[in-house]
């Protein structure tokens, strides 16, 4: 059973086990507006899964419930996963300290994932190099849209996670970065 309008597949293949599974997910936001209907899928680790479907299909909220953002109303989510912190997460909508630069956004994630000093000073040079980010420095609310959307995703890819949620990673980009995002995460 598959929620209408949104293209999942619940085909278990390989020898990889189950990295996220969802069984019966159902959540409404009103009695008119269901938009996960018995939902289940699997996706297997070490792969690369998308979901597609028109605004409003219920992609944005099952992902927000993967993570723990909102609860589903019925169902199962199963995220296998240590810890929350071996989740990397890249909202749809900007959730970013507007008054932090970009470095001072790296560091206080970096101490909440557990990470030292010298692995956030590190991985933050590599993101911003790879991902074309202005000067550390920059204070957040001076960035353009495509730069915070990089911002957000440079604080998902951060610690390194085991398993990396994304939701819509490339809106905002210009094609050459997005080519070379979509590269790096294959």
């Amino acid at each position: 059973m598959e929620s209408p309008g949104m293209a999942v597949s619940d085909k278990y293949g390989g020898d990889n086990p189950p990295a996220i599974m969802v069984r019966g997910a159902y959540k409404r936001y009103n009695p008119y507006s269901v938009v996960l209907r018995g939902l289940n899928m699997t996706v297997p680790e070490g792969t690369i899964y998308g979901l597609l479907g028109p605004s409003g299909c219920g992609k944005t909220t099952l992902l927000s419930c993967m993570v723990g953002r909102c609860q589903l109303d019925a169902g199962d989510i199963q995220v296998k996963a240590r810890t929350k912190s071996n989740i990397g997460y890249m909202p749809q909508e900007l959730a970013l300290y507007q008054e932090f630069s970009i470095k001072e956004t790296m560091t206080y994630y970096g101490r909440l994932f557990g990470m030292s000093h010298k692995q956030i000073e590190t991985r933050t040079y590599e993101l911003l190099k790879f991902l074309e980010l202005p000067n550390e420095n920059n204070i957040v609310s001076r960035l353009s849209g495509g730069q915070e959307r990089r911002v957000s995703f440079a604080v998902a890819l951060l610690h390194d996670p085991q398993l990396l949620i994304l939701d819509e990673p490339t809106v905002g980009v210009d094609p050459v970065l997005s080519a070379s995002i979509w590269q790096h995460l294959l």
